[in-house]
């Protein structure tokens, strides 16, 4: 899966058509959008600036970092499949939620090639506290070591659920989305101030 087409292709298969067709386009844009950039960034995570001025990014590329095939997206993108799928029902339910990321990690369901090669430290905490039968909103870290960026890259899918849902301002939805792995403060207001501004 090393083309552009192959890749829209197989985001596009594992989301579940939704009910109005505008909104599920601009959401398979998005994703597939995603999914694009995470593919690109795959082979050079954790690189220093320099090395990239120096062999810069033009493309799809293989191995690298994580020694993946080309086209090959990461934890970031799975997660966002994770939540789409989970939410593809319209009902907003963190256990959902919870239950497909633990899904995608152990049995890597929402991979390009149903292996998982790489997951956040505070994210596989969370879905072990999980599935130990930890109540969903207790799972995720609570202290500032937890912190993290998980929260923000899977933001996407709940940005569109909670599309034009003038509630969404004032409710807790974005919060509880993100209860299964990232409850510190801080992991939590940008992924709020994504969706509360989409």
């Amino acid at each position: 899966m090393t083309d552009m087409h192959s890749l829209t292709k197989k985001v596009k298969g594992t989301i579940l058509i939704q009910k109005y067709e505008k909104k599920n386009d601009a959401m398979i844009s998005g994703i597939v959008g995603a999914a694009i950039g995470d593919a690109i960034g795959v082979p050079v995570e954790f690189l220093y600036r320099k090395q990239l001025s120096e062999n810069p990014v033009t493309g799809m590329r293989a191995h690298g970092t994580h020694n993946q095939p080309a086209g090959t997206w990461s934890d970031d993108t799975s997660m966002i499949l994770a939540t789409a799928s989970a939410l593809s029902g319209m009902e907003f339910d963190p256990e959902r939620i919870a239950t497909a990321f633990l899904n995608w990690r152990d049995h890597g369901a929402f991979s390009p090639d149903g292996m998982v090669f790489d997951i956040g430290l505070t994210t596989n905490t969370a879905l072990n506290r999980f599935k130990e039968g930890t109540d969903t909103v207790l799972c995720g870290g609570n202290h500032i070591e937890d912190n993290g960026n998980g929260s923000l890259m899977r933001i996407l899918p709940v940005a569109f659920f909670l599309y034009n849902t003038e509630s969404s301002r004032t409710e807790n939805r974005p919060f509880m989305m993100l209860q299964p792995s990232h409850t510190v403060t801080q992991s939590q207001k940008s992924p709020a101030i994504f969706t509360w501004n989409s």
